[in-house]
């Protein structure tokens, strides 16, 4: 949906000034990238799953450095660490990663990518190039460069905005 689509489809269309369409494109980022993150995932997850990796596996066998602690890695992916703790379960009897007791602190564990896990590394990392590729081809190089930061700059301010909250 373009610009004027968008406006139209919500009751606002032109002549309203350039302040009142820019409220309205602000007002609706929100359900855009909320639609641009359910369709990245409808096509991406298929290829995932059929590499053998489930829903939330990906971010952490991504996010995850080798030997950190797994609440330090539950806070990395924003998860709960009874949740975190399941999928590293299931990721372990899949071979991907290895949980070792931490031997200066017994009652934490520390998180080790597997050889699988190293491989699957790279397999995500090739389906989402593949993606970057088809997916924002239909941007130049200027856009591309330009949504770049400024997805840069958004993503910088939820961060501070959740920082600020929890503070």
């Amino acid at each position: 949906m373009n610009r004027s689509m968008l406006l139209r489809h919500h009751g606002d269309g032109p002549g309203r000034g350039d302040r009142a369409d820019a409220q309205v494109l602000r007002e609706r980022l929100g359900v855009l990238f909320a639609r641009v993150h359910h369709v990245q995932h409808r096509y991406v997850h298929p290829k995932l799953e059929k590499m053998g990796l489930s829903r939330g596996q990906p971010p952490i066998i991504m996010k995850m450095d080798e030997g950190m602690h797994q609440h330090e890695l539950a806070a990395r992916v924003n998860l709960r660490p009874p949740t975190l703790t399941r999928i590293l379960r299931h990721m372990e009897a899949r071979g991907l990663v290895e949980r070792r007791v931490d031997e200066d602190d017994q009652r934490s564990n520390r998180v080790y990518r597997t050889a699988a896990g190293r491989d699957a590394v790279a397999s995500v990392r090739t389906v989402m190039a593949e993606e970057g590729r088809e997916v924002f081809s239909v941007l130049t190089d200027d856009e591309t460069r330009l949504l770049s930061g400024l997805l840069e700059r958004v993503a910088d301010r939820y961060e501070s905005l959740v920082e600020a909250r929890s503070e």
